[in-house]
């Protein structure tokens, strides 16, 4: 894809969602976005381009088992079905970061039981439990 056109649906993203564009991955993030659970099983930056939506059974939209993760939803949202969580943190890791975005629609939107986690700039639609973000949050 070429940079006028990823330009220009950027622009056309920017008028549809009524706020800031979305910013692309850099060298570097890992991207991510669909209809099945995401597993972040290594540390790094990863960054939404698109919206992840889970409507068949599953546990969790996101899964994350690795520490020192930042995960930008970008503007995007993790869309549950009513019954899956949206993002769960495995018991041994720590240091989770997400931000800038929407979750919707899960069971439980943000689990996570690890150490030093933190939540910026999240807009929680529809969740059934509260957010947890364990010990030193």
């Amino acid at each position: 894809m070429n940079i006028r056109r990823t330009i220009l649906m950027a622009t056309a993203f920017l008028a549809a969602r009524g706020g800031m564009a979305p910013a692309l991955a850099a060298e570097g993030d890992y991207e991510l976005g669909g209809n099945t659970t995401a597993i972040i099983s290594q540390p790094g930056r990863y960054i939404l381009v698109r919206d992840i939506s889970v409507s068949t059974f599953s546990s969790q939209a996101v899964y994350v088992t690795a520490s020192d993760v930042t995960l930008d939803l970008n503007g995007f949202s993790i869309i549950g079905n009513g019954i899956v969580d949206g993002i769960r943190q495995h018991e041994n890791a720590a240091r989770l970061v997400v931000r800038n975005g929407f979750i919707t629609d899960c069971e439980a939107p943000l689990y996570c039981p690890g150490e030093g986690n933190r939540a910026e700039d999240l807009t929680i639609i529809r969740g059934e439990m509260p957010i947890y973000l364990g010990r030193g949050a």
